[in-house]
């Protein structure tokens, strides 16, 4: 017996992932869709954001002593997983748990599209310190809202289409 349920969802995706055989878009879509979700339920009082605080803390210091792009993404995907988790459902904690190396994949892919890469991690920390305080103040609706600009702004920034809408 599998201690973890969510353990065999987890691997089977990350598997799937790992082929590098789904589209980018496709990706990028579902974190949408997944991360949006998870937003607008995430409990204002869940002990998941206090580590998600923690995480901004840290991106902020990648900032001022000049670490890589690569450095502050890994702490990025931390943050969002930390948001998703904060939502309480394990199924959607394990799906993005498995797309975490997909996506630090993808956004570190699309650094060198990037203009400024300064200006755009603070862009992307204002916008986490927003997503977080809408969560905060327990309004779901901003923090879904706030969630999917983030990622499709990102998306965009980096060169790539608009995933496609279905």
């Amino acid at each position: 017996m599998i201690s973890d349920p969510t353990a065999a969802l987890g691997s089977a995706l990350r598997l799937h992932v790992a082929t590098q055989h789904l589209p980018v878009s496709d990706i990028v879509e579902t974190r949408i869709l997944l991360e949006t979700w998870a937003a607008a339920r995430a409990k204002p009082d869940a002990p998941e954001l206090d580590l998600a605080a923690t995480l901004l803390g840290e991106m902020d210091a990648v900032e001022r002593v000049a670490w890589t792009a690569d450095d502050f993404l890994a702490l990025d995907i931390r943050f969002h997983l930390a948001l998703a988790d904060a939502a309480g459902n394990a199924v959607v904690s394990a799906m993005m748990g498995s797309l975490r190396e997909s996506i630090q994949g993808y956004t570190a892919r699309f650094t060198a599209n990037l203009p400024d890469w300064d200006a755009t991690a603070s862009r992307l920390q204002a916008e986490h310190r927003e997503i977080l305080a809408a969560i905060r103040n327990d309004d779901g609706a901003r923090a879904a809202t706030l969630v999917a600009a983030h990622i499709e702004g990102y998306y965009r920034e980096g060169g790539v289409g608009r995933p496609a809408e279905g």
